[in-house]
């Protein structure tokens, strides 16, 4: 439910949502978190990442949570990405244009939502490919 009101919110305006996921936190045998809940929106012009800010390690509960990060992508400076696992987790690389080079953006999530997050990065794959394909026609 938070997260749903998030993307309420954050949706950029006049854009329509594609494809959403989301996951939660990710804790180790002590209950300590090791990557915030999160969730993934894509638009037709950009990815929207959205994750709870990290308690510090010294709070308990979900009182602690003090906000979140949101993340504003456009779709422009992807020059593509990889979904896959590192150690036990899912990793969610971004690999983007700038302007001194090349950079990467790695995001954690649990590693049993690969298959939500990859289904909706094959929505930014097939969205990059018909732009290309309506250059290549232009």
């Amino acid at each position: 439910l938070k997260f749903r009101n998030e993307v309420l919110e954050y949706l950029p305006k006049g854009q329509r949502l594609l494809a959403a996921t989301q996951w939660p936190a990710i804790l180790d045998g002590f209950r300590r978190e090791l990557a915030p809940a999160g969730a993934l929106l894509v638009t037709e012009r950009e990815l929207v990442l959205i994750a709870e800010e990290k308690a510090p390690d010294w709070s308990h509960g979900d009182w602690a949570k003090y906000g979140g990060i949101i993340t504003y992508f456009p779709l422009a400076r992807l020059a593509d990405f990889h979904v896959g696992q590192q150690d036990r987790f899912g990793v969610l690389a971004l690999y983007v244009h700038a302007s001194h080079g090349g950079e990467r953006l790695e995001i954690l999530f649990p590693s049993d939502h690969e298959g939500a997050v990859s289904k909706a990065m094959e929505r930014v794959r097939s969205l990059k490919t018909r732009e290309a394909e309506a250059a290549i026609a232009a």
